[in-house]
């Protein structure tokens, strides 16, 4: 092989292996995240009111896309201070979530 030739068979599994490798990273990072507390809310951040379920938007469901289901986010909204954003779930003080209450 002269210096002008490439091995594409080569170049192409030294790809694969790095996509695989890094997709590997981002699942864990994703995982990481959902084992921690981070997006686990209990009240609204900003007046302590109480927080109601709201209706997903677009930019919900391809934040579910990208973190391939791992990080189920829900939409809430504060009806006090008019707060809204996502979260993993509400921990009430019973220690159940308010998912779990309506079955």
């Amino acid at each position: 092989m002269g210096p002008s030739e490439v091995d594409y068979y080569a170049f192409t599994i030294m790809l694969l292996r790095w996509f695989g490798m890094l997709f590997a990273g981002y699942v864990i990072l994703i995982l990481m995240l959902r084992i921690s507390n981070y997006y686990r809310i209990k009240r609204c951040p900003n007046c302590s009111g109480e927080l109601k379920r709201a209706q997903r938007t677009g930019s919900d469901r391809f934040v579910t896309l990208t973190t391939l289901g791992i990080i189920p986010l829900k939409r809430y909204r504060c009806y006090t201070c008019y707060w809204e954003g996502r979260a993993l779930e509400i921990k009430n003080t019973r220690g159940r979530s308010k998912d779990e209450e309506k079955d």
